[in-house]
């Protein structure tokens, strides 16, 4: 994967590693600000059009994927393979450029257990309950439109209720019964074949 400017024909990142699969398919979102790939062997990346970044770990799927597209938003990635599962999958939102909030670094403290010191060794420190809390309330406080900030609420929330990714109103509950009422749909038979008509005897 290489990203090239339509109008010199320079490239405007180096290639993009990708392992050594071929790839089969990549799409731009709307405003062109990340590009994704997908490749022969099932493996979905998504890219900072403009730096070459990575923007998410791999997506490993079963099958190769035969189509992939960013929705109108850009805030979701869909695929599909040839198994003919059907993929949509939430993006982060874009960091270039942007200072990380405050919240995010508190809430990673708490997750490792710890900070990294100048010499990235973790040093380890007690955390709790209140301190989730805390950050709770700092992004409760915030605007919905503030960077990460949908995230942040989705990973505090309460998982037995929350929605299956952020972006999703639909839980993992949802999603099971709506998964088994679509097994029991029969599949659709396929069209009945009409033979021609005789011809008139003479």
């Amino acid at each position: 994967m290489r990203v090239w400017d339509t109008k010199t024909g320079a490239p405007v990142t180096d290639p993009l590693p990708g392992g050594n699969e071929p790839v089969s398919f990549s799409a731009f979102s709307a405003d062109g600000s990340r590009a994704a790939s997908a490749t022969a062997g099932g493996e979905v990346r998504v890219w900072d059009a403009g730096s070459g970044q990575l923007l998410v770990e791999p997506i490993r799927v079963s099958g190769s994927v035969r189509w992939l597209d960013f929705d109108a938003s850009g805030r979701f990635l869909t695929f599909a393979t040839v198994t003919r599962d059907f993929y949509v999958w939430p993006l982060p939102p874009s960091s270039i450029g942007r200072p990380v909030p405050g919240w995010l670094l508190k809430l990673a403290t708490e997750v490792a257990g710890g900070t990294m010191d100048a010499k990235a060794v973790l040093r380890e420190q007690a955390s709790g309950e209140q301190a989730f809390d805390e950050v709770r309330r700092e992004l409760a406080a915030l605007p919905d439109d503030a960077p990460y900030v949908e995230w942040g609420r989705w990973f505090l929330s309460d998982r037995a209720t929350r929605s299956v990714a952020p972006g999703f109103t639909i839980t993992p509950a949802d999603a099971e019964k709506l998964a088994q009422e679509m097994a029991a749909v029969p599949a659709t038979a396929p069209p009945a074949t009409v033979a021609p008509a005789p011809a008139p005897r003479p």
